[in-house]
């Protein structure tokens, strides 16, 4: 996994240069993926001197625990990490069917991606998006909803593990 790390790190610094990006946007869930992508990018954006600014979103159902675990990800990686709660927003969104879990998840996800996306354009920055190629293949995403640079897409889930195995011992 080593020479993955590298190859996803070379192809992230020509990325950020050739694209002369000025910040990189990152939600950070409390999962393995965003956990994997903040730590992957983090030194490259140090040494580029770029931020890495992260968000911890909350809309109602998460878990104290997933907060727990991103802000300990979030203060360890991003030069920025806060946690913001549209929990409000979400309780005001008028839908005509509440009680569809599928299409409230979906709004939810578009949600956090319209935050994540406006701090991009304040920042003049990319959107990284946190999917990697297992949640690609079985349709675990949003349509239209993706960031701007998918570090880990082109790896299955097992090799996500694996990275984040290898990157612990950096």
């Amino acid at each position: 996994m080593k020479e993955q790390i590298k190859q996803i790190r070379e192809r992230f610094k020509n990325y950020i240069i050739n694209n002369n990006i000025k910040s990189v946007i990152i939600g950070v869930s409390g999962g393995l993926d965003s956990a994997v992508n903040a730590a992957l990018l983090h030194p490259l954006c140090k040494e580029l001197q770029i931020p890495l600014i992260g968000r911890y979103i909350h809309i109602e159902s998460n878990k104290e625990c997933e907060f727990n675990t991103a802000q300990s990800i979030g203060l360890a990686f991003c030069d920025s990490f806060k946690y913001v709660d549209l929990t409000n927003n979400w309780n005001n969104f008028p839908t005509e069917n509440p009680d569809s879990k599928i299409r409230k998840g979906n709004i939810k996800a578009r949600m956090r991606m319209m935050y994540l996306r406006d701090l991009a354009h304040i920042y003049s920055g990319i959107m990284i998006d946190n999917i990697n190629y297992t949640e690609y293949n079985l349709g675990f995403f949003t349509i239209a909803d993706g960031g701007d640079y998918s570090p880990l897409f082109y790896y299955w889930k097992t090799e996500v593990y694996q990275i984040a195995k290898e990157l612990q011992k950096e």
